[in-house]
This record gives structure tokens, sequence and C-alpha cells, in this order.
């Protein structure tokens, strides 16, 4: 079950805000806590403000292929 965010009456989504200043990310549906709701990772606002420099500076995350030894 999705915990409903107090501000807005809905359940979280992502870019909502706590008090701390963490950003929502998503809902962990293979977890329950003890209350009963999914887990939700959070994303700490450090965090958010590197996410959104790298944006502006164009940084893409490349993966790179190695070949296996035999």
């Amino acid at each position: 079950m999705k915990r409903i965010n107090p501000g807005s009456g809905k359940p979280f989504r992502r870019g909502d805000i706590d008090s701390q200043g963490n950003s929502f990310w998503c809902y962990q549906k293979n977890i329950l806590s003890v209350d009963g709701y999914f887990k939700e990772l959070w994303i700490p606002k450090e965090k958010v403000l590197l996410y959104e420099t790298n944006l502006v500076n164009g940084y893409k995350k490349l993966v790179v292929n190695v070949e296996r030894r035999k």
C-alpha cells in the first residue's frame, strides 16, 4: 500500500520534497514496512543537486562492454 502525502492527499510521486529537503524517488513494492506500507526510497538533497548539475553539463552514464577472459 502506498503512503499518502499529507500535503496533496494523494500518494507520493517522484520529485515530492519532504521537510529535510529530500526528494521522493519511488516505492519499493517488494518490501513492506512494519506498518504495512511499501518501503520508500528518498534521495538526499545533495544528490539531487549533483543530478541537476550533471544534467546541465550534459553528463550521461556510459556503459562499456568488457570482454571476458577465457
